[in-house]
This record gives C-alpha cells, structure tokens and sequence, in this order.
C-alpha cells in the first residue's frame, strides 16, 4: 500500500522540474537543496526532505535523482519526444513507478505563470559566469543566476524563458521556500541506460497515485 503521509517527497520533486526538454546541453547538473519555513507543521518534515539533486541530461530526455531520509530515493525521467515521464521511488520499504503521459504530467505541475526580469549582477558558480533574474509573481519575486553557456529548457517550467540552465534558484511550495545551489557541473555523454527503467519494478496506475497522494484533477 503506498504510504500516504509522504506527499512532499514526491510534490517537491515533480514540480521542480518540466517535461519539456530540449537540450542542447549533455551532461550532469549538482545541486545542494535548503529549505526555510516559519511554519511549524512544516518544520517537522524539512529534515526528511532531499538535500541533493542530479539532473542528468541527453538530448530530449532527462532524469532527477534524489536521496530522502532513511535510505529512500526518488528519481523522475522525462522524454519528451515521447512526451512520457515516469516517477520512481523508494521509501518505507516500498518500491514502485507511475508511468505518466503529457496530461498526466500536466496535473502533477500545477506551474505558477511568472514574468521573468533580467537583473543586472554577474556571479560565478561551479566554474561558469551566470547572469541575474528575477521570476516575478503576484508580491512575491524569485532570484535566479543561470548559465548563458550551458543552453537547455530542462529547467522549471516557470523558467523557460532563461537563456540557460539555473545554477541557482529557489521555489515556494505551500509555506516552505526551496533554494537550489549547483555545487558542480559534469559535461560528458550520458549512458542511454540512465533513462531505462527496469520492468520488474512494480507499477502503479496514475489514478492510484493521485488519490493516494492527493492530487488534484
């Protein structure tokens, strides 16, 4: 039976990343995650949240690793081309995949519209110059450093607009604020195999998994 009381660990990965993926870049992305929250219910589960990520790039298709507390794991693999995804996780002794297609997907992103604005700093991180932004929404304002030289849309909905990849970044979701600090960047080939999921790992329905999980329709 899937576990009901872990919706964070699997809403705050599939909405950090789109489905559409178009890259130009191939490679692997590191990043180191924080959390700030002044809300109590909130505090109780930041510890069990992912503290690193890997995105993991080829052509139109990319894949997000995370570990979670306790041994568990999570990771997303997106084609776009097929405009399939697929979530695979790993936690409190059970293992299981959702194959999802785009409209599926659609349900799971719930991406907020944000107007993206150029800043006018320069920093450089993991080795590469990035260009400020902000991502603005409503009274709230996000800032972003992304990489002119390292060219992809395997980024934040929200952020398809950047002329690169986001080496830094945050996201609000609910009462919680992510930020996204790439520790380094791997240009290399990415091995097929990376997005191949075994079949023997058991399925579930899309329908099973927003239920459980309460996911809006």
């Amino acid at each position: 039976m899937i576990n009901q009381k872990a919706p964070y660990l699997v809403f705050l990965f599939v909405f950090g990343f789109s489905n559409f993926c178009f890259s130009q870049f191939e490679g692997k992305v590191y990043y180191e995650m924080t959390y700030e929250s002044n809300d109590p219910e909130t505090l109780t589960f930041i510890d069990m949240l992912p503290k690193q990520s890997t995105m993991s790039i080829k052509g139109t298709q990319m894949r997000l690793n995370q570990s979670l507390a306790g041994g568990g794991s999570q990771a997303f693999i997106t084609n776009s081309d097929l405009k399939t995804s697929i979530l695979l996780m790993k936690f409190m002794g059970q293992e299981f995949q959702v194959k999802m297609n785009e409209m599926e997907m659609l349900k799971l992103e719930k991406a907020e519209s944000f107007k993206i604005v150029d800043g006018t700093k320069t920093k450089v991180i993991a080795g590469y110059t990035c260009n400020q932004a902000f991502a603005l929404s409503g009274k709230d304002s996000l800032e972003i450093y992304y990489a002119p030289e390292l060219r992809t849309l395997c980024v934040l909905p929200q952020f398809a607009d950047l002329k690169g990849i986001p080496l830094q970044y945050e996201i609000a979701k609910g009462k919680m604020r992510i930020s996204f600090q790439c520790s380094s960047v791997s240009v290399e080939k990415i091995d097929q195999a990376v997005f191949t999921v075994d079949e023997s790992i058991k399925q579930i329905p899309f329908e099973q998994f927003a239920q459980s999980f309460a996911v809006s329709k």
